[in-house]
């Protein structure tokens, strides 16, 4: 059958490697167990083991050089001797020499292994240590890093909505009186009111929360490129609000042509960004804890006002905001957003 002929051909070839791998292991059995004999030697002998093999091999090779000298003819059997003596010297030397280069090998592969073990438990101990006083640390600072309570999305009270739309209004309407006053050619439709809720439904995805403006919230900017705009808590001067609990003045760099690099604006919002808009006051709208729960934002297009003037209508409109602040904090619920810092370590 041609099928049991391959099979015998397979198995005569696997067995081929088998009989040449034997006979290589051969003279290398042999070398190990002359390596273990070698190291039978005490060590304080070695070296004198090996001069006096040394001192007699030079003593076989003069004897057969000395036999070779007076003659094979005269004394063939002194000849005989030194030549037998000399191969079993040499024969002896190699296989002592091979021993020890074994040894040698042992040797330096267990001090080896003995350096990386020693390395990695270093190394290991090291990171030991470094989690154990990182957990130490968090547990004595504490284990809530970050807490804030906000407005309960989504705010479904029409009444109540349309209440705080008509605050907004009464911001944008004192705000633009008390700009008329110093600039005749403004325009109500330059200033702008918003503010932006903390959006906490992503937070399951690892974002705590991002600061929007709901559409029912936001004055003035129907069809503007920044309507939509966004930031996490820390961006742009909104979200400084939001962290710091304070509010401030953020003035367009017109020689720059940009807004200052502490706002750390990503370049998509610098995008969005309405080309007009030349300053921003920013205020905190603060829950009961005295911690920023929203924020509001008045600003303008076109218009450049030097800060003390910003900073004067910031103080002017502080009335207003209150009293909207004060409205928010009872008519809507709050929610708890968190962040959890506990330590993982285990000893």
């Amino acid at each position: 059958m041609p099928e049991e002929k391959n099979e015998n051909q397979v198995k005569s070839e696997d067995e081929k490697p088998e009989i040449t791998n034997s006979k290589l292991a051969v003279p290398q059995a042999a070398i190990q167990k002359l390596a273990y004999l070698v190291k039978l030697i005490p060590h304080e002998l070695s070296a004198p083991a090996q001069s006096v093999l040394f001192i007699l091999i030079i003593a076989a090779i003069l004897l057969l050089g000395f036999g070779v000298y007076m003659g094979w003819s005269k004394n063939p059997i002194h000849c005989l001797i030194a030549f037998i003596a000399t191969l079993l010297l040499l024969f002896v030397a190699m296989f002592y020499f091979l021993g020890m280069k074994q040894i040698a090998q042992c040797k330096s592969s267990a001090e080896n292994r003995k350096r990386r073990f020693v390395k990695n438990e270093r190394l290991r101990i090291q990171i030991h240590e470094e989690e154990k006083k990182a957990a130490q640390e968090l547990t004595q600072k504490g284990r809530i890093a970050w807490t804030r309570d906000v407005i309960a999305l989504p705010i479904q009270d029409d009444e109540r909505r349309r209440e705080i739309i008509g605050e907004l209004e009464d911001i944008r309407n004192g705000a633009f009186s008390w700009l008329n006053k110093r600039h005749t050619d403004i325009q109500t439709s330059q200033i702008r009111v918003n503010i932006f809720l903390a959006k906490y439904e992503e937070a399951g995805k690892g974002v705590v929360c991002m600061l929007r403006m709901p559409e029912y919230l936001r004055i003035g900017m129907s069809g503007h490129t920044d309507e939509e705009i966004a930031f996490r808590p820390g961006e742009g001067a909104t979200g400084m609000a939001f962290v710091e609990h304070t509010g401030g003045v953020a003035i367009f760099n017109e020689n720059a042509g940009t807004w200052d690099d502490r706002y750390t604006l990503t370049e998509y919002q610098k995008r969005k960004i309405h080309k007009q808009l030349r300053w921003i006051i920013t205020y905190p709208l603060k829950n009961r804890d005295g911690e920023a729960m929203a924020v509001l934002n008045l600003d303008c297009l076109g218009l450049v006002v030097n800060e003390d003037e910003l900073h004067r209508l910031k103080a002017d409109l502080q009335p207003k905001i209150s009293h909207l602040e004060t409205k928010l904090n009872g008519y809507y619920d709050k929610v708890k957003i968190s962040i959890t810092v506990e330590p993982a370590f285990k000893s």
